[in-house]
């Protein structure tokens, strides 16, 4: 019996071609399995990069709060600083003028 007929040939040629759709199939199942993964890991990141990006945005709007506050405090003390210079200023030269009227008693009282 001859087993090498041209149907035998086509089954044969029908056999290895769905083997290698078969194979393909596989390949093409495992790429996109690592497709998958690969798209899971980017929205993880994705994520954790919106987390820390509103965290981050969170911190500089604290900073610059704290920035205000400070500058405010600052401002404040140094119009405190100057008040209080100006006062002494002004108590100096009340006693300037004290002791020169208490100086020109004291000449014309020498005279």
């Amino acid at each position: 019996m001859n087993t090498n007929t041209p149907e035998t040939a086509r089954l044969e040629k029908a056999l290895e071609s769905q083997i290698d759709l078969a194979a393909l199939v596989n390949k093409l199942e495992r790429e996109r399995d690592e497709s998958r993964k690969l798209l899971r890991d980017a929205n993880r990141g994705a994520e954790r990069n919106a987390h820390i990006s509103q965290s981050l945005a969170s911190q500089l709007v604290e900073a610059r709060r704290e920035r205000d506050e400070a500058r405010a405090q600052h401002a404040a003390d140094v119009d405190e600083l100057n008040q209080r210079l100006i006062d002494r200023h002004a108590d100096m030269m009340a006693t300037i003028v004290e002791l020169r009227n208490k100086l020109t008693e004291l000449q014309r009282q020498l005279t």
